[in-house]
């Protein structure tokens, strides 16, 4: 596995994993107050370089993951504490998303696709930063013991993934779909609430097969799982395509509006990171991340850390530092539907709920600018 890369293109921008949360959920949820923020009084101007106040944010997931890495990269680099950003990591499990379009949490990491339930409910949420594009979120994995060596094997049997409205429930029916038109059965597709239950399940046999990110390290080290589809073989990148958005930061505008400050350094901090990543291998990134107690090698050996980077992160990287652009935002939505990852209501083409003005607000990636370039161009030196 080659572990170098060169460096992408970043071009400034001057123009420019979980359930599905049901409207019932939502509603329950939205008197909820937001937790982990500190309130700005404005949500214009530049957060320019130079002298800030600090201020703190929770930022909500479902579980640390290296293919979501910007954060964990900008903590552990010293990128949040000079911008004046006091981060927190909440994870929440399958709940996240909930909390996250409720207002519960100012910000969540999700993938784009989770805003899609409560933006058909009417939920005023908004994307602010791409974290990943593609979908890594189709590696296979199986039981180390097991016959299963091709996708094919899985003819009929059951495949666990987490959440409805995720990339992983994609992946699997994508999956499910051309093992049926290769002559198979289609896949047993069973819904796990979160990735412990997946693993537990997989590790114990209830389930033949887990299509979701490649966050099985521990437990392929140990001889315990085997991954027999890559995210990025050329069947998988085939079957869902690539330049989809896939992670996102996104949470209930009014929340996130309030605390402006905040969240303007949160993705500047990212947008940071990605430039710095781009320049880096998997192993230098790993080695980052490594510092973090949810990627130390305690948790997670050092090999198997730069193989989950390799495998997930590199690769689906986002274009333009996170900037989402209308173009992709509909692309992206227009290809989720085609795959059908509601099973319940069917999302629509033309869904004003959906449309990139109503859901995308670049205006933070937008003031996070003066702060990213004066901090590259400082430590350029």
């Amino acid at each position: 596995m080659n572990l170098t890369r060169s460096a992408r293109r970043v071009t400034p921008r001057w123009r420019f994993t979980a359930a599905a949360v049901s409207a019932a959920a939502l509603i329950a949820l939205a008197g909820c107050s937001a937790t982990g923020g500190t309130a700005a009084p404005s949500a214009s101007g530049s957060d320019a370089s130079g002298p800030v106040t600090p201020v703190s944010l929770t930022l909500g997931m479902a579980a640390p993951s290296a293919g979501q890495p910007c954060v964990f990269y900008a903590m552990e680099s010293g990128i949040y504490k000079k911008l004046g950003l006091d981060l927190t990591i909440s994870p929440q499990g399958s709940n996240e998303p909930a909390l996250a379009a409720a207002g519960s949490l100012v910000i969540g990491a999700n993938t784009i696709t989770q805003s899609y339930p409560p933006l058909q409910a009417g939920r005023k949420v908004v994307h602010v930063l791409a974290q990943t594009t593609g979908n890594p979120s189709d590696a296979v994995t199986v039981k180390a013991d097991s016959d299963y060596k091709t996708l094919q094997d899985l003819s009929g049997q059951t495949v666990g993934v987490v959440g409805t409205s995720g990339y992983s429930y994609a992946g699997a029916l994508l999956y499910s779909r051309y093992v049926v038109s290769k002559g198979g059965k289609a896949f047993n597709i069973v819904v796990q609430p979160d990735q412990n239950t997946l693993t537990a399940n997989l590790v114990n046999g209830k389930i033949a097969a887990a299509v979701f990110p490649p966050v099985f390290g521990a437990q392929i080290s140990q001889g315990i799982l085997k991954q027999i589809l890559s995210a990025k073989s050329d069947l998988s990148l085939k079957l869902n395509g690539k330049g989809t958005i896939n992670s996102t930061f996104w949470g209930l505008d009014s929340t996130i509006s309030q605390n402006a400050t905040a969240v303007t350094r949160l993705v500047a901090g990212c947008r940071i990171a990605d430039e710095l990543m781009s320049k880096q291998t998997s192993k230098q990134i790993a080695t980052v991340l490594a510092k973090n107690p949810n990627f130390a090698p305690s948790v997670i050996p050092t090999d198997q850390l730069v193989t989950q980077v390799q495998e997930s992160y590199v690769g689906f990287e986002p274009t333009n530092q996170g900037y989402i652009n209308e173009k992709d935002w509909n692309t992206s939505y227009s290809s989720w539907i085609k795959i059908g990852i509601n099973p319940g209501t069917p999302y629509k083409e033309g869904d004003p709920n959906f449309s990139y003005k109503a859901a995308v607000d670049m205006s933070y990636w937008n003031k996070a600018t003066a702060s990213v370039n004066a901090y590259l161009k400082e430590n350029s030196k």
